[in-house]
């Protein structure tokens, strides 16, 4: 009959596109020493097709146009997991952008994850970075698919099964912040002062300069004008200069006060680096005790210009408060020292009294004489005794002539105590304590 013979429809749907998609999300920014940066990436590339295997996987990132002038090296070459396998050696993001070896296909609903690190030197500030995955039919065929990355870890937002809709291609934004300048300290301590010889002192500072900050300090030179400390005095000598520590090239030429740098000012100090710089110097005071006053200087030096300075605070602690900051007020106090005055005394005692025929008497004196100073030669020694002042209108006879002992032992001759009252030659010195 009629209607009872229909053929039976059979519905055959074309098979769906493919359809790949990738997100990219920045896992990392780790700043190094000076403007260099680690930046690593996560890449998630998913097919988003429930039929088609995508295949001759590609991954293309041009770091060079992301990061433009840069220096760029790759700190950790690219990895491939989950559903690919296979990642280029030779990827470098400039002049090889391929992530991937282009050879692998990624089954239908399935995902891979491409991980990464770039080395940026020489630039800051924000960037937009920007990933493409394509697929192909063949290794040199036309791309069938292709997806630019969407900032974050899923590739289809609002998984409707189109990477490309509006608002899933957002570029990946990155931030390298500016590198703070480095920070810089120096303290000054006086570590010694000695006279080494009657009249000779001899001041021993000890410098130490230390990196505060959180990237190198280039250029590092300490200025430390001697010739200012010790103004009011005839002369001064640089005895020596010695170095440890992280910074190891002095200025030969240093003398404090026609060349008062210290350092060759070419060397770096690292992050966390420390020096000790020891100054010893002569000097002559004369009368002069002091104050004297010293006071060097640090500078970091990038391209002839002053990235860092600090002026010495006394004492052995470079930042007394510990906040990174060591040029601040309390922690810039020059050094200042004073020499301690020469202190000497004398005692005089009557030994012997003894009665002559005539009405005359003999008298017998003793003298001790003593440098109450604990650091200082006293010089030129001399002792009076105005005998005339004593016996006025006496008739005074020097019995036996002046002897003098222990410290000193130069009397002078020529003392009758009262036209010549000096019972030494005065040429002598006394030891500190003697």
């Amino acid at each position: 009959d009629a209607d009872e013979d229909d053929p039976t429809p059979i519905n055959l749907p074309a098979p769906t596109p493919v359809a790949i998609g990738v997100a990219k999300a920045l896992s990392r920014v780790t700043p190094l020493e000076g403007q260099v940066f680690d930046v690593a990436f996560s890449l998630v590339l998913e097919n988003l097709s429930t039929t088609q295997p995508a295949s001759f996987i590609q991954l293309t990132d041009n770091l060079a146009e992301t990061f433009p002038g840069a220096e760029l090296s790759i700190a950790v070459p690219p990895v491939a997991s989950g559903g690919l396998s296979l990642a280029n050696a030779g990827f470098d993001g400039d002049s090889d952008t391929r992530l991937l070896a282009g050879s692998e296909t990624l089954a239908a609903g399935a995902s891979a994850v491409v991980e990464f690190t770039v080395r940026v030197a020489g630039v800051s500030g924000d960037f937009l970075n920007q990933a493409e995955v394509t697929a192909a039919d063949s290794a040199e065929g036309y791309p069938v698919a292709r997806d630019l990355s969407d900032d974050g870890a899923d590739p289809d937002p609002n998984g409707n099964g189109d990477p490309g809709d509006p608002g899933e291609d957002d570029p990946t934004p990155i931030e390298l912040p500016e590198p703070a300048p480095p920070a810089i300290g120096l303290a000054n301590e006086l570590s010694d002062l000695v006279e080494v010889a009657p009249g000779l002192f001899q001041a021993e500072f000890i410098l130490r300069v230390e990196n505060l900050g959180d990237v190198i300090a280039p250029g590092v030179q300490i200025v430390d004008d001697l010739a200012s400390t010790f103004a009011s005095l005839p002369v001064f000598e640089v005895i020596d200069v010695s170095i440890s520590g992280d910074l190891s090239e002095l200025n030969s030429s240093f003398d404090g006060a026609t060349t008062t740098a210290l350092l060759s000012g070419s060397e770096s100090l690292p992050v966390g680096g420390a020096a000790e710089i020891v100054v010893q110097v002569n000097f002559t005071p004369e009368s002069e005790l002091g104050p004297f006053s010293n006071q060097p200087v640090v500078t970091s030096t990038d391209n002839g210009e002053v990235i860092a300075t600090d002026p010495a605070d006394d004492g052995a602690v470079v930042d007394s408060d510990a906040d990174g900051n060591a040029n601040e007020a309390g922690e810039n106090d020059p050094t200042i020292f004073s020499l301690p005055p020469v202190q000497i005394g004398a005692a005089k005692s009557l030994t012997a009294s003894v009665s002559q025929p005539g009405g005359a008497t003999d008298l017998t004196f003793s003298l001790v004489i003593e440098n109450l100073s604990t650091t200082r030669t006293a010089r030129f020694v001399q002792l009076n005794d105005n005998l005339s002042q004593s016996f006025p209108g006496a008739s005074l006879t020097l019995i036996n002539p002046v002897v003098v002992s222990a410290g000193l032992s130069l009397a002078n001759a020529g003392f009758d105590g009262d036209s010549d009252t000096r019972l030494l030659a005065g040429s002598e010195t006394l030891a500190a304590g003697a």
